[in-house]
């Protein structure tokens, strides 16, 4: 091993052929961030990387940093298979899309152990003999979304700060990212806009870290409109749709 090279966990998030034989990779690690980084002859070659470079599998990566011009990744080991992910459709979509949602909130190179680790639960959930892929990624979304600095406000009204009794049904503005009372526009809110106050104590549970346990108190009838205002949410605060929608549906 080269003495330069930079050894670290990592996941992969993207792969996109580039030349004729090799891979341009894009990288969830633990101590780095997100890096993009060139995989030489990934492509052409069985005995590079030996098929390892897969989504949904926790990496061991040597990364050769350059001075100018994109990181080589010179070696890559497999450290944790997630089998029961790629045997369902419903566990493959949620993945992806868990896989879009870090590519797309993660910041360039800036090293997360909250980001990794939160990446690394859904996988081992999604992995489990039993689950709710639907629950598990949108309550998954919204832990995300309050890492990374876009808590969605589910407790009171952002106009007035009028706080929402418990289990009440209320408005929430996925394009501002908090709840409207009745007194400032919330009444006239449409069905999808609408969250019961079962859908809003689960998401709230979910952002402030338990998303397992808030993916298992989210009712199937709330689905719908919780995955539409995280999703919102998430597309408001990056600018454009994500790709993984087209998937899930």
């Amino acid at each position: 091993m080269r003495i330069r090279d930079e050894l670290t966990d990592a996941l992969l998030l993207r792969s996109v052929d580039y030349g004729e034989s090799d891979r341009i990779l894009t990288l969830l690690t633990r101590r780095f961030g997100k890096v993009a980084c060139i995989a030489r002859a990934a492509r052409r070659s069985k005995k590079r990387f030996g098929g390892v470079l897969q989504p949904f599998t926790l990496l061991a990566v040597a990364i050769e940093p350059r001075r100018s011009g994109m990181p080589t990744l010179q070696s890559a080991e497999i450290g944790r298979h997630h089998p029961r992910i790629v045997e369902s459709l419903e566990r493959v979509s949620a993945g992806y899309a868990a896989l879009e949602l870090i590519r797309e909130l993660s910041a360039e190179q800036e090293a997360d152990d909250a980001v990794f680790d939160l990446a690394l639960e859904l996988l081992a959930a999604l992995d489990a003999e039993v689950c709710r892929p639907d629950a598990l990624l949108v309550c998954f979304e919204a832990r995300l979304l309050a890492i990374v600095g876009f808590a969605p406000m589910l407790d009171a009204c952002g106009h007035c700060s009028k706080r929402a009794r418990p289990g009440q049904r209320a408005r929430f503005d996925a394009a501002s990212g908090h709840l409207v009372c009745g007194a400032c526009g919330g009444s006239t809110a449409t069905g999808r806009d609408m969250l019961s106050g079962a859908a809003r104590t689960a998401l709230m549970h979910a952002s402030e870290g338990a998303f397992q346990e808030a993916a298992a108190m989210l009712l199937a009838a709330d689905l719908p409109a919780a995955r539409y205002a995280m999703r919102t949410l998430t597309e408001h605060r990056i600018g454009r749709e994500l790709a993984a929608d087209a998937l899930l549906a």
